[in-house]
């Protein structure tokens, strides 16, 4: 780098005879941090003199040097970019963006300018390099680009020099196809990019949704219309970059000739507007807010429709009435801060049970239903929902309806005036939960604890109860039900007995109870406990009532079975049709004693039907590997873990199944 100076000198023994030439040739090595567009500039001189045997030095004949002779060297550039299909239109190059489904194209360098530099020159508005792009990844590149003022530009033959789009492709990125000025000065020039794109076309239809059923059927179209403006917002920086005019009639609206984007198709009452706007008289349909979401990207989209009504809308709110935060449980009346229900399906029905209009609750439960223009004054109307899966109605209010709500038909039934209905209220609660079943075998004279909750499923009083069957009748056992405060699984002492005694509970409050067993001293190797405890459970403020059932089996063995304890817990108390259920069985050992030929039963439980099953690592000396018996997935039945192996004393483990709730 910089400047450096060199000299070579022939010996007195290597003269240069009359008529003969010297030639010097040196290589110089360009550092890559030179600035691009800098010149090099290398010279020589020579100098000589008659050559004379060495002692007449001093009468040597010295010439005039000769020189300098000076050559130049321009430091050039490179310059490179890609020719891509623009997807996003996002005027960038995105890495999944290229030119695999392209045309050939040619890239051409043009100066702006005539460039004039020591030893090169090149006129302006000609191509001075030419780069041919395939489909394919799309790249070019220029090499030695000397310094100048440039253009680049994407155009279809080799020597053009201005740019032009390939047929059926569109100039994007740049849109006028040049890349200009470019100044190539002191640097390498790199994402020289070019994008385009294939048009695409985006139509549709404006309609009166009669029916009304969010879809546009083929007698609907907008011939009782108004004239609206159908305007193409941009997604990105939510610019309208079309709009036209949707006059009474067919109702079709067409947009030609669009680039790739995300875009949204909005009714809007002037053609520069990027809010939705619904015409006097008529309310949005389908979509609901007037904006449609659209992506163009490699297809033209059709049948982009927006459905508008004419006619009353009925709203009003499916919530939970469980009376939390303030509010009165099981009344059926949103009160307190009671939460809205979200995709409840609700109707409007005709007195002959002909559907008007269908939808869903949005998250906080509200509902529209639409009351068509040509539905006569004085008509029976009503409206119903589809409780959610494990909920039950416990009212309803018909708002300004003037009708009145029935719970034994679960439908606010009204007579319609040609007006708007506001304020219809449908009240659900989730069905209460009561877990789980146990079974335990232990010694003569031993205590079983079997631990069990009680989930209400909103406020109410429950009474617990217990049903034995003793097998042989006459030994005698000693069972009671204790509620379990600190929900460790024991009876501790100053836990209270609640066998029969009404207990109020609120909504999403768990009881935790106990059920002890204290077997018979003299009882009988074999000798069973059947109970059946009961959870009898009244809503409040209300005549709904549910009883809820889980079973305990205690038996009788020697020490070499006794002490087996199964407990057995669930992941959700609730499930919607097709949703998956998990049980999870824990066997423990809590026996002195090693048990031996161990096997676990269950079955899937009624409306569901069997998905899968499995068995965690098995504790030592159990085996290592666990047998399972199951029916098919989809199938109910039985499932049976068998295992080998002892399970010693304080010994536990883990089996779990999934269901699946029939849909």
């Amino acid at each position: 780098s910089g400047t450096g100076a060199f000299t070579l000198a022939l010996a007195d023994t290597q003269p240069l005879l009359p008529g003969q030439t010297f030639v010097l040739d040196y290589t110089v090595t360009v550092d890559l941090t030179a600035t691009r567009g800098s010149t090099l500039t290398n010279s020589a001189t020579i100098s000589a003199h008659a050559s004379k045997p060495s002692a007449d030095a001093a009468e040597r004949r010295v010439y005039a040097p000769v020189g300098p002779s000076t050559q130049t060297l321009n430091i050039a550039a490179r310059v490179t970019g890609f020719v891509y299909h623009e997807l996003s239109a996002n005027a960038a190059k995105d890495p999944t963006e290229d030119w695999t489904s392209g045309t050939p194209v040619f890239v051409n360098l043009v100066p702006n300018a005539a460039i004039t530099l020591p030893g090169f020159s090149a006129p302006a508005d000609v191509v001075l390099r030419s780069a041919s792009v395939a489909a394919g990844p799309g790249s070019y590149a220029f090499e030695d680009v000397p310094a100048g003022d440039y253009r680049i530009v994407l155009t279809n033959t080799a020597t053009a020099v201005a740019a032009s789009a390939p047929s059926g492709w569109t100039l994007d990125t740049p849109s006028t196809g040049a890349r200009t000025p470019l100044v190539v000065s002191n640097a390498d020039y790199a994402d020289q990019n070019f994008g385009l794109y294939l048009p695409r076309n985006l139509s549709g239809f404006v309609y009166n949704d009669i029916s009304p059923n969010s879809l546009k059927d083929g007698f609907e179209d907008w011939t009782t219309g108004v004239s609206v403006f159908v305007n193409l917002v941009r997604a990105g920086d939510n610019a309208v970059v079309r709009s036209t005019t949707v006059n009474p009639g067919s109702g079709a609206y067409a947009f030609a000739n669009l680039p790739p984007a995300a875009y949204r198709v909005i009714i809007a009452n002037s053609s520069g507007s990027n809010t939705p706007s619904v015409p006097s008289g008529w309310i949005f349909g389908n979509p609901s807010t007037g904006s449609l979401p659209v992506t163009l990207a490699l297809a033209d989209l059709a049948n982009q429709n927006l459905g508008l009504f004419r006619g009353r809308t009925l709203v009003g709110r499916v919530f939970r009435d469980t009376g939390l935060s303030g509010g009165t449980a099981n009344d059926g009346r949103r009160n307190g801060a009671e939460p809205g229900l979200g995709n409840v399906t609700v109707r409007l029905l005709t007195s002959g049970l002909s559907v008007i209009d269908t939808t869903r609750t949005d998250g906080d439960g509200r509902f529209l239903l639409r009351i068509p223009a040509s539905t006569a004054n004085g008509s029976t109307l009503m409206v119903e929902e589809t409780n959610p899966a494990v909920h039950r109605s416990t009212g309803g209010h018909p708002g300004n309806s003037g009708g009145a709500y029935a719970l034994a038909t679960d439908r606010v039934t009204f007579t319609f005036a040609d007006a708007d209905v506001t304020g219809v209220e449908l009240g659900d609660v989730p069905e209460s939960a009561f877990l789980t079943d146990g079974a335990q075998t232990i010694l003569p004279g031993a205590t079983a604890f079997y631990r069990h909750a009680f989930r209400p499923g909103t406020a109410g009083v429950v009474t617990f109860t217990s049903a034995i069957t003793a097998t042989p009748a006459d030994l005698p056992w000693t069972q009671v039900i204790v509620r379990d405060l600190d929900a460790d699984g024991v009876a501790d002492p100053g836990e209270p007995v609640v066998d029969g005694q009404a207990l109020a509970v609120a909504a999403d409050e768990e009881i935790a109870l106990v059920f002890k067993v204290i077997a018979p001293a003299n009882g009988a190797f074999g000798a069973r406990h059947q109970a059946v405890l009961t959870a009898a459970f009244a809503y409040a403020n209300h005549t709904l009532t549910e009883t809820l059932s889980r079973q305990d089996l205690t038996t009788l063995g020697t020490p070499t079975v006794a002490g087996l304890q199964l407990t057995k817990a669930v992941d959700k108390i609730t499930a919607r049709p097709g949703e998956i259920i998990t049980y999870t069985l824990t066997y423990a050992n809590a026996g002195a004693e090693p048990l031996a030929t161990l096997f676990i039963d269950d079955r899937t439980p009624h409306y569901t039907v069997f998905h899968s099953a499995s068995a965690a690592t098995p504790p030592a000396n159990l085996g290592a590997t666990v047998t399972i018996t199951a029916p098919a997935v989809g199938q109910p039945g039985a499932i049976r873990w068998t295992f080998t192996g002892t399970l010693a004393p304080a010994g536990t483990g883990t089996v779990t199944f999934q269901v699946k709730v029939q849909e």
